[in-house]
């Protein structure tokens, strides 16, 4: 198991709010872990501004640039949520 798969699956357990950059600095993802496998992930996207549910999306898990679950942004974003 990679060290990508391990973090997808404690993100995905303990349902912390992330940020997925895939290829390009644009594809950027606030979002809930829903699923993942070997080539893709399924995420649930949520809105930096104010929490709001966003839809789903599926990247390809090859394309995985970076995964952030601390910082400022993420911990607000992750309060929002247990307030609603």
């Amino acid at each position: 198991m990679t060290l990508l798969l391990k973090s997808l699956g404690e993100l995905k357990h303990n349902q912390k709010v992330c940020e997925i950059v895939a290829d390009a600095p644009e594809d950027t993802h606030f979002c809930q872990i829903v699923d993942y496998n070997e080539t893709i992930i399924l995420l649930r996207k949520i809105l930096p501004d104010n929490g709001d549910f966003d839809g789903y999306s599926i990247i390809f898990t090859g394309n995985v640039r970076t995964i952030s679950w601390e910082g400022e942004l993420l911990q607000q974003l992750e309060i929002l949520l247990e307030d609603k």
